[in-house]
């Protein structure tokens, strides 16, 4: 998979595609962004990245498909976006599952309930497999979306790479968080 040939470059890859749609979602809906990012080792080569945004979540009816559906986009417009939870995000995802042979963890909510779903893709069917699936109130009447993802990768030598990145990302985004 481009972007993911050697571990080193898979942990850029995850890391910034996943911060890309979470400044998406966020400039989508015209929200001034706050992007909390977390990223750990689980063991030497496993990481474990949790990237928290305050955007517009994913309506219910959507998460499934969004997070674990090859080719499916929330984002048809003319208007060129610097990323849609498609393509860069999926691969994220199936590159994690593959590698630690985990799900991916989504947390969502457009206001109302918080959505939190354990899913992985079916890569032969394209098809969602939802592992574990709780609804609570949301009590905060917060909006967002959390993806909790673990994956393979050297973190040391793709650190610089991610460092310029997070500096680079400042520049062009002044007012994010």
């Amino acid at each position: 998979m481009a972007g993911f040939d050697n571990q080193s470059r898979a942990v850029y890859t995850v890391f910034r595609e996943l911060i890309e749609n979470s400044l998406d979602a966020c400039d989508t809906h015209s929200i001034r962004p706050i992007v909390f990012v977390s990223l750990k080792l689980n063991t030497r080569e496993e990481l474990e990245i949790t990237v928290a945004d305050n955007g517009s979540g994913v309506p219910a009816r959507y998460i499934a498909d969004a997070f674990g559906r090859i080719f499916f986009g929330s984002k048809y417009s003319v208007m060129q976006n610097r990323g849609t939870f498609g393509l860069g995000g999926k691969m994220a995802i199936l590159y994690g599952q593959l590698s630690t042979g985990t799900p991916v963890e989504v947390i969502t909510t457009t206001g109302k309930d918080v959505y939190k779903v354990k899913l992985s893709i079916d890569v032969k069917l394209n098809q969602p497999i939802i592992h574990e699936k709780k609804i609570e109130k949301n009590s905060h009447l917060l909006h967002g979306t959390t993806i909790k993802l673990s994956f393979k990768g050297d973190y040391i030598t793709a650190r610089s790479r991610i460092l310029k990145y997070l500096h680079m990302t400042r520049i062009a985004l002044p007012y994010a968080t």
